[in-house]
């Protein structure tokens, strides 16, 4: 490998010690290096949010916030003010007959939660869980 092959390498992986130095954390490890969505999404030619995304199965959810919508079929309402996507709570701004308004955290963009329609042509009734669609509104 030369240093025109190397060089994205390099920067993008200064580029993530310099995100983790900004937040607070040490010197990464290999392990962490392995484990990194961040350090993946910055190899892509993606650039860092200015927050941190909301996490799906406690992996950051980049797709939900690049694309401005994803689905889901782990969705509940927690009855404490939060509905749980994906094994994290979101903090419900508003909801009506099937579909809430959310917030990670309570903070940055709302989301709206609604199902998506079954297809039933199948002909035979199966026990199937429900598609959620989260979509972000306009702000």
């Amino acid at each position: 490998m030369d240093w025109q092959q190397a060089r994205p390498i390099v920067l993008a992986t200064l580029r993530w010690c310099q995100v983790l130095a900004d937040n607070g954390r040490g010197l990464p490890s290999a392990d962490d290096a392995e484990h990194s969505a961040l350090l993946r999404r910055l190899l892509a030619g993606k650039e860092p949010l200015a927050d941190p995304p909301p996490l799906a199965d406690r992996y950051p959810w980049y797709a939900l916030v690049d694309a401005g919508s994803d689905t889901a079929t782990d969705v509940w309402d927690a009855g404490d003010g939060h509905l749980v996507i994906r094994q994290s709570r979101w903090k419900i701004i508003d909801q009506g007959q099937g579909w809430w308004r959310v917030q990670w955290r309570g903070e940055g963009p709302v989301y709206r939660v609604e199902p998506l329609p079954q297809d039933t042509r199948g002909g035979t009734a199966t026990a199937t869980k429900p598609t959620w669609k989260l979509r972000r509104e306009a702000s």
